[in-house]
């Protein structure tokens, strides 16, 4: 229910001028965000069958392995 909530906050817009940057120190750029998900090329498709425990650290060396967790 908090996540429903949180929708109906408003949002807090800085400009840099409010964060004491001058504009022309800052670019203007447009951002499109068109997914969020990564391109199935680059999903690993790894799926870990069995007891939780197992899974567990068989995810954690598999992380490892990719460089993602420092090990």
């Amino acid at each position: 229910m908090q996540i429903l909530r949180a929708g109906k906050k408003p949002i807090q817009e800085w400009k840099a001028a409010d964060i004491g940057i001058a504009a022309g120190d800052v670019a203007e750029t447009n951002v499109e965000q068109l997914s969020n998900l990564a391109p199935v090329e680059q999903r690993k498709k790894i799926l870990f069958e069995g007891k939780l425990d197992e899974n567990v650290n068989s995810l954690v060396d598999a992380l490892i392995k990719e460089g993602v967790l420092g090990g």
